[in-house]
């Protein structure tokens, strides 16, 4: 029994309290011990302003203090616990890359990682030719057929490679070949018309769409948002940056010129292009779920959990050297996830957390890859960022064009648009706390796709003029020190630039002077 509850048994004459008592005597943010309902199960009760805290006291040790927090988790996170969850893994494996690579790996001896790019680079350079002969050349028109053609031969090729060097394999290889046989054959299966536009889409962006417009193949939002301004009727954002950027834009679009050609061969029906778009976009985004669930491995959620016990309760940040009080502390966590994978249910039933965490709420904000364990569940989303179209509503006031942005056709394909017709709600049982001590944010790109939510939970918590302490975590041997702080000042920089206070912007000095900035190393894996 801690101090604090001796001194209020005193002042009321009682041998044991209550949580009422503690509601109507206690003092806020001291931690009293309580009975509740059954008088042989205690707790260890805080009073606090904005809502109380209460976590059980059996075998558990007594708490001097408790610490609301925020973990905001994007991909890095995953990649750290030895999930290959990036794009590029996902498209490796969607076109048969990484099933070529198995292949190699058993026939040839000591293959090394080069030889998967060499396997892409080639599938490219063939993707190139036969687009170039068949559609361009000999005006064959039908581009799923060229689509399906070619992968069913790649696919078919090293089926047949592996199938010849069976007799050349060990026992236990040949268990590994007949488990790749049996996944080539499934894909084969898929690619007979299972398969979204938007894998074709992804396909054909690999071989013909310039590097030059700073947008990855692979990277998906970004070529969302060039496909839906190539197709929509009525998006005037293309022709008016070309019309601002001259002739450096022309040269780009001259470069994209087969791309274009091809992806509007591809969505052919004009009248409703828009709905077209988005039911594909959702059987596109069902495949990437199935690929989420492939990497949530026993291996992980035990990563996962070493992680993220070492985040919260701040042994990463006793790692580097910053001043921690660890010691009889609990924290109540709040975790905002960027991810597919984690969720609340894996909170609750695999991860484990140290009992110094008690879990208070877990959001997925553009859904879970295990969206079909429940009825409810919502699937994984990929969409546009609004900020970046509202960003651009000055564009149309220079150019004299009067336009309202929210009977746009790209509405619909805005994460806040998707978020509310996918019922991302479902899955969120509480509210985020009033008040944090901590946003710790880790393995999160801080890019501006997803600007206008940290911008939400910055003025939720009161960044600028309030306590809390904004954590960022970089992986060590993996980021440097200088790139990632160079990201979170021109996150701040950004969010200042929305705040009515004088020097807003000057944000990231005031909180360094604070002392309620900090940039920090966790362990690469």
């Amino acid at each position: 029994m801690n101090e604090e509850t001796k001194e209020l048994q005193r002042q009321l004459n009682k041998d044991y309290l209550t949580i009422d008592d503690v509601i109507q005597y206690g003092s806020v943010r001291k931690i009293y011990l309580v009975i509740g309902k059954d008088p042989t199960v205690k707790y260890w009760f805080c009073k606090n302003k904005d809502g109380n805290v209460l976590v059980p006291a059996d075998k558990e040790p007594y708490y001097s203090e408790i610490s609301h927090r925020l973990l905001i988790i994007g991909n890095g996170f995953d990649l750290h616990c030895g999930a290959n969850s990036t794009y590029n893994a996902f498209f490796d494996e969607q076109f048969g890359i990484s099933l070529a690579y198995e292949v190699e790996k058993l026939c040839l001896k000591d293959v090394k990682e080069r030889i998967r790019k060499e396997i892409r680079n080639k599938f490219v350079d063939q993707v190139k030719e036969i687009f170039n002969d068949y559609y361009f050349e000999l005006g064959y028109r039908n581009i799923e057929d060229i689509f399906t053609s070619i992968e069913l031969n790649f696919l078919t090729r090293y089926k047949n490679k592996l199938l010849s060097e069976l007799i050349f394999l060990s026992q236990r290889q040949k268990i590994n070949a007949g488990l790749i046989l049996n996944q080539i054959d499934k894909k084969i299966e898929w690619f007979q018309g299972a398969y979204s536009k938007w894998d074709i889409v992804f396909f054909l962006a690999e071989s013909f769409y310039s590097k030059q417009n700073n947008v990855n193949w692979s990277d998906i939002e970004k070529m969302i948002f060039y496909i839906i301004n190539l197709l929509i009727p009525g998006s005037l954002s293309v022709t008016i940056n070309l019309w601002l950027t001259g002739n450096l834009k022309i040269k780009t679009r001259i470069k994209n010129r087969k791309f274009n050609k091809l992806i509007k061969s591809l969505f052919r029906n004009k009248e409703n292009i828009s709905h077209d778009l988005l039911i594909e976009l959702e059987i596109f985004e069902k495949e990437f779920a199935v690929f989420i669930q492939r990497k949530e491995t026993y291996q992980y959620y035990e990563k996962a959990k070493k992680t993220m016990d070492g985040l919260v309760l701040d042994k990463y940040k006793a790692a580097a050297k910053y001043t921690v009080h660890t010691k009889n502390q609990h924290v109540i966590l709040d975790v905002f996830d960027f991810n597919y994978s984690l969720n609340s249910y894996d909170a609750n039933h695999r991860l484990n957390l140290d009992s110094k965490i008690t879990l208070h709420s877990w959001t997925n904000i553009h859904g879970i890859a295990d969206y079909n364990r429940a009825p409810d569940d919502p699937a994984p989303i990929f969409g546009i960022n609004l900020y970046e179209m509202l960003n651009r509503s000055w564009l149309y006031k220079i150019l004299g064009i009067s336009i309202n942005l929210y009977k746009d056709s790209r509405l619909k394909f805005t994460k806040s648009y998707r978020l509310s017709t996918n019922h991302v709600n479902n899955i969120r049982t509480k509210q985020l706390q009033k008040k944090v001590d901590i946003i710790t944010i880790v393995g999160h790109s801080l890019s501006s796709a997803d600007y206008s939510y940290f911008e939400s939970l910055f003025d939720k918590y009161e960044l600028y003029d309030g306590n809390v302490v904004l954590e960022c975590y970089y992986a060590d041997g993996i980021d440097s020190e200088e790139d990632y702080t160079k990201q979170v000042d021109a996150l701040l920089t950004d969010y200042g630039k929305t705040l009515k206070v004088a020097h807003g912007i000057n944000i990231f000095n005031k909180l360094m002077l604070e002392q309620r900035l900090k940039i920090m190393p966790y362990p690469k894996k």
